[in-house]
């Protein structure tokens, strides 16, 4: 019999070959109270030049006081792993606006366009004393699971990640013996100095990692955006679609660190040359590095390769930081293109009793433009009702779809 998991309590024990369940690790607690909001919003709904253009503005402070998490019980004590308590708070403040304009209307052409754009800044406020609530969203501390972590939006995503100069980090480095070393004062040693949050590199000229949980990631864009745009001709024919745009937030490619370790990826096929970190391997994720190893080549063979990226290393997806796979997950898609005929001719009434029809063929998810490294920077294994996003594990990409329908019309 098991007990215990952090995907819920499901059907998952058997007795003699008969199915059974098992009791929940969670405790009741006949005291929760609800959960209180208090918002603030404040809009305004504009009609310009005879209703031909319209503008919709609404700003929004909301704050969330008493809210229920599971938080973890003393299970000697209790039997229990986590019991449901009233001890968290956030806020969210935001806007929303959206303009609509048809500059040009008339009886055989109509042309309409709309713009929207969205923003909201999250904050957690109050854990009840903690300074990190770990939402078990993920696939690891090590590598990437979400978090409630106190001044950050609510869902971001923690891990480990590799040290940095100006952090203020003590750590033993690889070939410099097994006391904790002054990192910020070997950066300062580097020829030509360094920038502030470059990579730090042992003398073997490779990262070090630092076992320290922190944030690594924020799924949240910076903001959301949409264009719409109609063309009606001659009041039969009808082209529209819909540009959908995310710009910033940051998605853990964990597909690319598995790849990685199983030597499948295409950036592994340098293992048949050298890697010099900053200049020939991870330049993208690491433009600017210092330390004693800056300048060195650290993989030199296949069999630095393979101890790097493997399940030995710490340059995979399995036992490596989960930093080393955060990725800008902005991007702009071509989210849907449709073209649509309305017959109404008399034949079609003579021939089926029917006033008239509506011909749609329409495309969806055709084409996206992106910087994610991955198949698709809008998936997340943890699913859409999940509050972290951004978690990418062998997940399947949006399928893009080709429609056509008809409408019969009395």
């Amino acid at each position: 019999m098991q007990f215990g998991s952090s995907y819920g309590d499901v059907l998952r024990s058997t007795i003699g070959g008969v199915p059974g369940v098992t009791n929940s690790t969670r405790l009741g607690n006949p005291a929760l109270r609800p959960e209180l909001q208090k918002e603030f919003e404040v809009g305004a709904d504009l009609g310009f030049f005879d209703q031909k253009v319209d503008l919709s503005v609404v700003g929004y402070n909301k704050k969330s006081s008493d809210v229920i998490l599971p938080i973890t019980v003393n299970a000697a004590a209790t039997g229990f792993l986590s019991a449901f308590q009233n001890t968290a708070a956030l806020s969210n403040k935001g806007i929303e606006v959206s303009f609509n304009a048809r500059p040009y209307t008339s009886q055989n052409l109509a042309w309409e366009f709309g713009v929207q754009f969205g923003r909201n800044r999250g904050k957690v406020t109050d854990l009840g004393g903690a300074e990190i609530f770990d939402l078990l969203e993920g696939f690891g501390a090590n590598e990437a699971e979400g978090a409630d972590v106190i001044g950050y939006a609510p869902g971001v995503i923690i891990g480990t990640g590799f040290v940095h100069c100006g952090s203020g980090t003590q750590v033993a480095v690889p070939g410099m013996g097994a006391a904790a070393q002054d990192i910020d004062a070997l950066c300062s040693a580097t020829p030509g100095g360094y920038k502030r949050n470059a990579l730090f590199l042992g003398p073997n000229g490779l990262p070090v990692a630092d076992p320290a949980i922190r944030v690594i990631g924020d799924p949240h864009p910076k903001y959301t955006m949409s264009y719409t745009s109609s063309l009606k001709i001659l009041n039969k024919v009808t082209l529209s679609g819909l540009l959908d745009v995310k710009k910033g937030g940051t998605q853990y490619n964990g597909t690319r660190g598995a790849l990685y370790v199983f030597g499948t990826h295409k950036d592994t096929d340098a293992r048949g040359g050298t890697g010099q970190y900053g200049v020939s391997w991870d330049t993208k994720e690491y433009p600017d590095v210092a330390g004693p190893g800056t300048g060195v080549v650290g993989l030199n063979t296949p069999r630095d390769w393979e101890n790097w990226l493997s399940i030995v290393g710490t340059g995979g997806g399995f036992t490596g930081p989960g930093e080393q796979f955060m990725e800008d997950a902005g991007w702009v898609k071509l989210r849907e293109l449709s073209l649509s005929f309305n017959v109404d001719r008399p034949f079609l009434k003579n021939l089926t009793g029917f006033s008239s029809a509506d011909i749609r063929i329409s495309g969806r998810n055709l084409k996206t433009w992106t910087q994610y490294r991955g198949l698709d920077p809008e998936v997340n294994n943890a699913g859409a009702e999940y509050l972290t996003q951004g978690l990418d594990w062998f997940a399947n990409p949006q399928s893009r779809s080709f429609v056509l329908s008809f409408s019969l019309n009395r």
